[in-house]
């Protein structure tokens, strides 16, 4: 979704203009899950709803290890913050907790012999 806010791509106006109703309402709906409003309010619950495995917004965790960076000293009165390691250290956790939860996928012979037919074109 976040793809698909990109300038270039924001641009097609006619494409845009183009596209049902059904499908643009879709698309409003799914970028207010990745919205920044409120500390991204709305994908941090929806993350805390789910059940591993699952991809959440990498988004999400660069602007909190940004924060937590750029928002807190590196030491306080001559001691390193610990309080700045442990933000560190919670926001890699949350991360790698989607990251080491395997995912239950069933091969599809169909769609994998598709993409294997596919011809490479070579690069000119």
């Amino acid at each position: 979704i976040s793809g698909l806010a990109l300038a270039a791509i924001h641009r097609l106006k006619k494409t845009w203009a183009g596209l049902d109703e059904d499908v643009v309402a879709i698309h409003k709906k799914l970028v207010a899950y990745i919205s920044r409003d409120k500390n991204f309010r709305n994908i941090r619950t929806a993350i805390k709803s789910v059940k591993p495995p699952c991809i959440p917004y990498i988004g999400l965790y660069l602007t909190d290890l940004t924060f937590i960076e750029e928002g807190n000293p590196k030491r306080i009165n001559g001691l390193y913050n610990f309080v700045k390691c442990i933000g560190f250290a919670n926001t890699i956790r949350d991360m790698q907790t989607y990251q080491v939860t395997k995912y239950a996928l069933a091969e599809a012979e169909t769609l994998k012999n598709l993409l294997m037919s596919i011809e490479i074109m070579p690069e000119k």
